[in-house]
């Protein structure tokens, strides 16, 4: 059994876009967090809000994630800041992935203009990405009453 076979988490994920009469393969290498976060792919970007594909089998499920942009070779840091973005809907896309749909918490607008310089500068329109589940930070605990 070789090393790939005995990791405990999926680290690639594959997508295949469609583009004009053909597909456009795309490889996502989840180095930012491995086993806690969700490899996904940004194919639509604007001020009111963001889109992002993923595995079917791995459709986010919570209300509040920080994405985090990934570059195209795996272990690179991306020069692009991460994000608190909030879920708002999410669809079957191709019977492959999950197309869901987010709006950004608290993005000022120098660096939503920079997501957007940088989306419309790659070859093919999109973003590798990692969302990672931030409903903790939200979550509000509430201290047991001593009685």
């Amino acid at each position: 059994m070789s090393q790939s076979d005995n990791r405990a988490f999926q680290r690639v994920q594959f997508f295949r876009l469609p583009k004009e009469q053909e597909f456009v393969p795309v490889w996502v290498f989840n180095s930012h967090q491995p086993g806690k976060s969700i490899a996904g792919l940004v194919v639509n970007l604007s001020k009111t809000g963001i889109q992002v594909l993923t595995a079917v089998n791995e459709a986010p499920t919570q209300q509040h994630y920080r994405i985090a942009f990934l570059e195209e070779e795996p272990g690179a840091v991306s020069a692009l800041p991460s994000c608190k973005i909030h879920l708002i809907w999410t669809a079957s896309e191709q019977g492959l992935y999950t197309r869901s749909g987010f709006v950004f918490d608290e993005l000022d607008d120098s660096t939503l203009q920079l997501l957007i310089d940088h989306m419309q500068q790659e070859k093919h329109a999109f973003l590798r990405c990692s969302l990672e589940t931030a409903d903790e930070l939200f979550s509000v605990t509430a201290e047991p009453v001593a009685g």
